[in-house]
């Protein structure tokens, strides 16, 4: 894998891991000073928020994953790209419109039910959802255009901003400080993304900001075959992932403890994995350049040792943390919140699939073609983690043997991905 990676990979392999770094930081930080300025009600509110605002990012429909592959052949060609983006931009400032009138107000509503927040906190709260999703979804693009050394800098002025945020509770613990330099923050990061597209590529401010039904159709017609498929199968992939932010507040409304336990659980398991997913973030570019000359001896080769690396490292990560979850709890929450066996177990069992179907999904979906298979594998693991889901909350009300069960479920559908990626790349590119 190593070798055949260019100087720019290593590059943003630097930029990807200051990222990474800064991110985990503040996903470790943040919940220690939430515990110590908030209540019980208002940390698992915001637990639930952070953890189903990554549901705004499938309102793209999947065009920005569709596109990547046109866009990465297109700049590996030295072709133009700008009828190819005009369209999305289109899309995403129609999107940004509508998050603006239905999700905020929705925040608001649900916030004031559930919290003791104020209503310009929970309004500059979807405010800084609404730009997190709109600036992501550029993440594909820059990808696909050969600049995503550009994005991981935004990346780390985003989440430096984010601690900053954090930061600003010693100041103000009541939240509102915080909200309001993020939402800043993030405004001038969005104007940052747009001032490089006016600058580098033929696209005006017009270009970028009207919602054209002409740009609306193209989308449609050119790209919603593929991207229909894959908006099904990301919907699929965000309940899999994030389904305990949705099922475990519904059948254990008053259990505050545990779904903050719940909370910390997947923090640890994101740590985890943002890590271990900068290694397919490295992988994807060579890989699929291997994979498109027709070098299949490389393309083979790459994948079966990005997929050694990740396992191994997970492993070990998983292996350390278990050691030292006593005293990290001490460290980190005051002793609060510990994981029981049962947690843990589940969490190396989720977490060690995970780091074998991050490097096969990702490869799978850079590739192209495979969208209808992958949802179909996707929604059948899915369906089936639910139908666990609830058998065991019926048998056993703990969230102990709940999460034991269904990642046991994903850790199986995880192994399938691994062994459906190899035979694809192993069968190589279809011919056009």
């Amino acid at each position: 894998m190593l070798k055949g990676l260019e100087k720019k990979d290593w590059i943003f392999a630097s930029f990807k891991y200051l990222s990474v770094g800064i991110g985990i930081v503040n996903n470790f930080f943040r919940p220690r000073l939430f515990e110590e300025n908030f209540g019980e009600a208002n940390f698992a509110f915001l637990t639930v928020f952070y953890g189903i605002i990554v549901y705004l990012l499938f309102f793209d429909g999947g065009l920005g994953v569709v596109i990547y592959p046109l866009l990465r052949n297109k700049q590996i060609n030295k072709e133009q790209v700008e009828e190819d983006l005009k369209p999305l931009f289109s899309l995403y400032t129609l999107l940004f419109i509508l998050f603006s009138l239905v999700f905020i107000p929705t925040l608001v509503i649900w916030g004031t039910a559930s919290s003791s927040f104020g209503f310009l906190i929970l309004v500059l709260l979807g405010c800084t959802a609404v730009l997190n999703t709109i600036i992501t979804y550029f993440k594909s693009i820059f990808q696909g255009i050969g600049h995503y050394i550009f994005f991981e800098k935004i990346e780390i002025l985003r989440k430096t901003g984010n601690f900053v945020s954090i930061i600003l509770l010693f100041i103000d613990p009541t939240f509102q400080s915080s909200v309001i330099f993020t939402t800043a923050l993030l405004s001038v990061t969005l104007f940052l993304i747009i001032r490089f597209f006016i600058k580098n590529f033929d696209i005006t401010f017009q270009d970028i900001f009207t919602i054209s039904k002409e740009k609306l159709l193209v989308i449609k017609n050119t790209y919603w075959k593929d991207a229909s498929q894959y908006f099904q199968f990301s919907l699929i992939e965000g309940f899999l992932y994030n389904f305990g932010f949705i099922l475990f507040p519904i059948c254990f409304p008053n259990n505050n403890y545990e779904i903050i336990q719940f909370g910390l659980w997947f923090t640890i398991y994101g740590g985890i994995s943002i890590i271990l997913r900068v290694i397919g973030e490295v992988l994807v570019n060579p890989l699929t350049k291997l994979f498109f000359s027709g070098d299949h001896k490389g393309t083979m080769k790459m994948y079966r040792n990005g997929l050694a690396i990740s396992v191994s490292l997970c492993c070990i990560m998983v292996i350390i943390f278990w050691l030292v979850e006593p005293i990290f709890f001490e460290f980190w929450m005051k002793g609060k919140y510990r994981f029981s066996q049962l947690f843990l177990t589940s969490l190396a069992i989720f977490t060690i699939g995970n780091s074998g179907q991050n490097i096969a999904g990702k490869v799978l979906l850079s590739i192209g073609g495979n969208f209808k298979t992958m949802k179909k594998i996707s929604f059948s693991i899915t369906a089936l983690l639910v139908v666990v889901f609830f058998i065991t909350y019926l048998i056993k009300p703990n969230f102990g043997y709940i999460l034991i069960a269904c990642s046991s479920i994903y850790f199986a559908g995880a192994l399938f991905y691994i062994y459906f990626a190899y035979k694809k790349l192993a069968n190589g590119p279809i011919p056009s």
